[in-house]
């Protein structure tokens, strides 16, 4: 076995990796390779920002066999990030050697330790889906096989549970809530936001994101630039409903980022494109689930109330066209959004783990 690296080996080497790997999965939708096409873009904000290595180990026929992309991030430079993780069945050896490389990567670059599962950066996805596996996964959230989560648990030092809640829409009431619910909504005013001038709202966007979960492990600040090319690939799926925003005395302070699940547009191992923009645009394609990607308040209000006032605005929208709604991954040692999103479901819908690498083992 052997290393290559380079952007165009790595980009056919995970084509067909993905395409071997999922081939025989119904449940598999594309959401991934647009990511990793504008983090590998040479005159994209990610390779501006950080150190990118393509990595790709090939047996002795010369096939791909496991492939990651190592990301040092400026903004998070003591950690390596092993990002977009693929491989084959019983192909312990090529990871082996994979997790090497990312080891003599960290080495050289002075980062202290190694993180797989993390794309760059938390907003561009988080975590192995660690369970269940018989539904597909919603547009924007993790899927891979349950391999995948052996290998990583083989070579980490630690492993950081995370969690996500479904909830019926139907059943999503606030009775038990009302005094906390209207205390937030008459301190507060909300409005969707205009996405006709996404710059603008994206310049939101990424400033409440920095304000509301700086303290969050393993979060950076973004750049006005980098959520443009993030959201850039999707916004003409996106309604003005889909960001809402909350605003105090005229000043953000406070979001919901939801939309439709794309991944309902989709047939096996499709991606968004011009079939699935007709299906929801003009065909007006009904989706069963939306998902909450997001949802943060500034540490100036937490304990208002204002959360509350979020999400039953983001339910109220969504209530007459969808039946489902599936929030994004919790960190299970985050006390507070856990008490929340389980304030309506018995038990998690989905589970997910992000793992650390002893980065200085030889």
């Amino acid at each position: 076995m052997q290393v290559n690296l380079g952007r165009e080996r790595y980009l056919a080497a995970q084509r067909t990796l993905r395409q071997e790997v999922y081939r025989d999965d119904p449940l598999y939708r594309d959401s991934t390779t647009p990511l990793i096409e504008m983090v590998l873009d040479p005159k994209g904000c990610t390779v501006a920002r950080a150190e990118v290595t393509p990595v790709v180990v090939t047996d002795a026929r010369e096939c791909p066999v496991a492939t990651c992309v190592l990301i040092r991030a400026q903004g998070l430079p003591d950690t390596l990030q092993v990002a977009f993780f693929e491989a084959l069945p019983g192909q312990e050896a090529a990871v082996e050697l994979l997790v090497e490389t990312a080891r003599e990567s960290a080495r050289r670059g002075g980062a202290t330790r190694i993180v797989a599962g993390m794309n760059g950066h938390v907003n561009n996805g988080l975590g192995f889906l660690a369970g269940p596996w018989d539904s597909p996964a919603s547009f924007g959230s993790s899927y891979n096989p349950p391999y995948y989560i052996d290998y990583m648990r083989h070579h980490s030092s630690s492993e950081e549970p995370m969690i996500a809640y479904s909830y019926q829409i139907s059943d999503l009431g606030f009775e038990r809530e009302q005094r906390i619910l209207d205390r937030a909504l008459k301190s507060y005013t909300f409005r969707t936001s205009r996405l006709g001038d996404l710059r603008t709202e994206i310049g939101i966007y990424t400033d409440l994101n920095n304000r509301c979960f700086g303290e969050h492990p393993l979060y950076y600040d973004r750049s006005v630039d980098e959520d443009m090319e993030l959201f850039r690939a999707f916004s003409r799926f996106l309604s003005d409903e889909n960001f809402l925003i909350a605003e105090f005395r005229g000043e953000p302070v406070g979001f919901i980022l939801w939309y439709p699940d794309f991944n309902e547009l989709l047939p096996k191992g499709g991606s968004l494109g011009t079939a699935a923009f007709l299906k929801l645009k003009v065909l007006h394609r009904r989706i069963e689930k939306v998902r909450l990607a997001e949802i943060g308040v500034v540490p100036e209000h937490w304990g208002s109330g204002l959360i509350l006032g979020l999400f039953s605005k983001g339910v109220g929208i969504a209530r007459d066209r969808h039946s489902v709604v599936e929030a994004g991954w919790i960190l299970t040692s985050n006390l507070r959004s856990k008490g929340l999103a389980s304030r309506w479901a018995d038990a998690p819908c989905r589970h997910y783990s992000v793992f650390e690498i002893d980065a200085g083992r030889s």
